[in-house]
């Protein structure tokens, strides 16, 4: 299986999943400075558009060193969490589709390209050491 039918089958099989869960679970926030299932929903979102940049970059740049950004910040100012739960999961399905598109057309050999040269180490949420090496992508 591809990287891209990957995410394809996580989509197909998260999305009724997601769509089970009741409006009050999915704005429900553990404590004031958690996120809420919307949230961490939208967060992922966040996510997807800065790989979607990152993975149109990675090639012609050489190495996998990239901008971070402020999850808390994107996710509070994006209002994920006052928004539709059907809208923030249309976004979510549609922005991996979109990514899974791209990546469906990056060759195999520039994906599976080991590299030391990154920042993992700094803005990834597993990080790894500074000079560990790795590919842009992490399923294995």
């Amino acid at each position: 299986m591809q990287y891209h039918d990957t995410l394809r089958e996580i989509l197909s099989v998260a999305i009724p999943q997601i769509q089970a869960i009741s409006e009050a679970e999915m704005t429900l926030k553990p404590r004031s400075e958690k996120w809420s299932k919307k949230e961490i929903l939208g967060h992922l979102i966040d996510s997807a558009h800065n790989n979607h940049q990152r993975f149109l970059r990675a090639e012609k740049q050489g190495n996998l060193i990239f901008q971070g950004y402020d999850p808390d910040d994107w996710v509070f100012k994006n209002d994920y969490q006052n928004r539709p739960t059907n809208n923030v999961l249309n976004l979510w399905h549609d922005t991996n589709m979109h990514l899974s598109i791209l990546v469906a057309k990056i060759p195999l050999p520039v994906l599976k390209k080991e590299t030391t040269e990154h920042n993992f180490h700094k803005i990834c949420m597993n990080l790894l050491s500074e000079k560990q090496a790795t590919t842009g992508t992490p399923i294995k």
